[in-house]
């Protein structure tokens, strides 16, 4: 049996208090200092968003005084020239840079100017413009019928959402001048050891 001796209970004190000390010092950090978490900003929401680039335009037409026209309410009125002229009116701010195209007429109709062609000279509504763009783009056009090429977006699995839809060609590229201008990437992601520092 131990004897309550008073040296005894006076070792006891000793350490409950050397253990109540080193938990308020734990408690309120009073070694060292305090780790600081990083301010992390918010990556933009451009760089997530799932809007395409451009609005596709599906039926061509012009607002003029208040009225909205289609294409042919005026070119009905127009002989197609067999040379290539300057731009009027609707058509001034069109800047046709789309390699070897060099003329209108190498994708829009010249009986119906509501109608684009493919390569076979079949009439192509403008809704279904990439039949268009695959008479020169073969292989970039065969790449993005399997998903490779463009973006994709929805769900393989339509008991999750939507099905899958594909953006066309002129949903991403301008079709007087596809050439993409410099995109800003996105930043790099954040590592868990730099979201810290001592």
């Amino acid at each position: 049996m131990s004897e309550n001796t008073p040296d005894n209970q006076n070792y006891l004190w000793i350490i409950t208090g050397v253990f109540i000390a080193l938990a308020v010092s734990f408690i309120f950090n009073l070694w060292g200092s305090p780790r600081k978490v990083a301010e992390i900003n918010a990556v933009d929401k451009k760089f997530i968003s799932n809007d395409t680039v451009r609005d596709p335009l599906k039926k061509p037409t012009i607002q003029q005084a208040g009225f909205t026209y289609n294409c042919n309410n005026c070119h009905q009125h127009i002989t197609p020239s067999k040379t290539q002229q300057r731009r009027r009116a609707a058509h001034e701010t069109i800047k046709l840079e789309h390699g070897i195209n060099k003329s209108c007429y190498n994708c829009h109709s010249q009986s119906n100017r509501e109608m684009l062609f493919d390569i076979n000279g079949k009439d192509v509504p403008f809704s279904k413009s990439e039949l268009l763009c695959q008479k020169c783009h073969g292989p970039k056009y065969r790449d993005w019928e399997i998903g490779v090429h463009g973006r994709p977006s929805g769900y393989w699995d339509k008991s999750k959402g939507k099905e899958t839809v594909k953006a066309t060609c002129v949903a991403c590229h301008n079709p007087h001048s596809p050439k993409f201008k410099a995109i800003e990437p996105a930043p790099a992601p954040v590592s868990i050891k730099e979201s810290f520092y001592w």
